[in-house]
Formats: structure tokens, C-alpha cells, sequence
């Protein structure tokens, strides 16, 4: 995996099937996630909107993209979570349980924030309501702290060749 990630991670060798377990742990959060938010608790609001968006035909030929994009964004997180771990964002072979889940919160919520306000910036350019701009950002932040809880888990010490 070193090779992988390059010499900006210095990362010590990460085992395969950890970093493959924290993909699906992340694929797992996000898909959920994504799932309640924009299949059940914003439906109104784009049911609302309907004029904005694909139609439901659209939409259902575009469905096998959806899981791609959520599996590239796991991807990418877990890759971005195990060099920061290992950069020293979080020095988990001296903190406590509570301190390296705290950071992990936080590294969570740093993602989410930034794939938040991208979300959000979208009112700009659609004729949204302002609320679901500020439903996308909050949603966003709030997976990106359950995404960075979920990897946490996966990764609970800098040790990472551990499986």
C-alpha cells in the first residue's frame, strides 16, 4: 500500500484488508447516510422542487452512478484518514479511546464541511430553496463526522499493518 500512497504519506505499510475493510465501512456509512437524507428526509423538499431536478426516468437511468460516486468518495477518505493518522493527526498509540475518537470527529467533520459547502454553493447556480442548501451542508458535516467515527473504528491505533 506504501507504494500506492507515495512518499507524501508516510504511512507505515498498511495492511490490504484493513484498508479494504475501512472502504466498506465508509461505502457503508455513506450510502446509508445518503440514503435517509435524500430518499426520506428531503423527498418533500425536492418533491417541492420538482421542476429543478432530473425526472424520475432521468433519475432511474442515472441510479447505477450513484453507488459508484459514493464508493469513489469512500475511497478517497479512507486513503485521506489512514495518512493523516500516520502524519501524526492523531496520535492514537498515547491517546486516550475519547481523544482518538474525538479526532477522528474531527477529521470527519473537516471533510464533511468541505464537501458541505460544495453542496451548498449549488443554491448560487439552482433555483433552490435556501433551505435545502443549508439541509445539504448540514447533512454533508454530520456524515463526514459519522464517516470519520466509522474509520476510527476500523483504524483504532497508529499500528496499521495490524489486521
Amino acid at each position: 500500500m506504501k507504494k500506492f500512497l507515495g512518499e507524501w504519506c508516510s504511512a507505515p505499510p498498511v495492511s490490504i484488508y484493513r484498508m479494504i475493510f475501512s472502504v466498506i465501512t465508509a461505502f457503508a456509512v455513506i450510502f446509508c447516510f445518503d440514503f435517509v437524507v435524500h430518499a426520506v428526509l428531503l423527498m418533500p423538499c425536492y418533491l417541492a422542487t420538482a421542476d429543478v431536478w432530473n425526472t424520475p426516468q432521468e433519475m432511474t437511468s442515472r441510479q447505477l452512478w450513484y453507488p459508484v460516486v459514493q464508493l469513489m468518495s469512500a475511497i478517497t477518505i479512507s486513503v485521506f484518514y489512514v495518512c493523516w493518522r500516520c502524519r501524526g493527526g492523531a496520535h492514537s498509540s498515547v491517546l486516550s479511546r475519547r481523544k482518538r475518537y474525538s479526532d477522528g470527529l474531527g477529521f470527519g467533520g473537516f471533510a464533511g464541511l468541505l464537501s458541505g459547502i460544495s453542496m451548498a454553493g449549488f443554491y448560487i447556480y439552482l433555483p433552490i430553496p435556501g433551505t435545502i442548501a443549508a439541509a445539504w451542508l448540514v447533512s454533508e458535516l454530520v456524515k463526514g463526522m459519522a464517516v470519520g467515527l466509522a474509520l476510527t473504528a476500523v483504524y483504532p491505533s497508529t499500528s496499521t499493518s495490524n489486521a
